[in-house]
């Protein structure tokens, strides 16, 4: 079974990943309720450094279509078989329109409200 890949646009993509709910409070290191206020104070101890890496991780955590849209590249090689398995799913779009994500999701047994509703 062959499936085409495409891009989808940030609208697209947030409506797949829908927006995280918020977390309840949580013990900080010191046993106190980690709130707003308190992490705000600990940004404010951060060096430059380390607060960068920080705002780089909530930013991961609040906007999953940053983080794949941003994500690098793979840059490992492929092997013989991936280069095959490449090649001859070229060969099939060449001849082959490819097939709606509705026929794939059925030929799996599953319904399209399953999957929008899939949590």
């Amino acid at each position: 079974m062959h499936v085409r890949i495409w891009k989808e646009s940030d609208a697209e993509l947030r409506q797949h990943c829908g927006n995280r709910p918020a977390r309840p409070p949580c013990e900080s290191a010191n046993g106190s309720e980690m709130n707003k206020q308190h992490a705000h104070q600990m940004l404010d101890q951060l060096d430059p450094g380390q607060f960068d890496a920080v705002s780089r991780l909530l930013e991961v955590l609040t906007d999953p279509v940053t983080t794949i849209r941003d994500a690098p590249l793979d840059d490992e090689p492929l092997n013989e078989d991936e280069e095959r398995a490449v090649a001859a799913s070229k060969e099939w779009f060449q001849h082959n329109d490819g097939i709606p994500f509705e026929e794939v999701v059925a030929s799996l047994g599953f319904t399209m409200e399953q999957v929008r509703e899939h949590k």
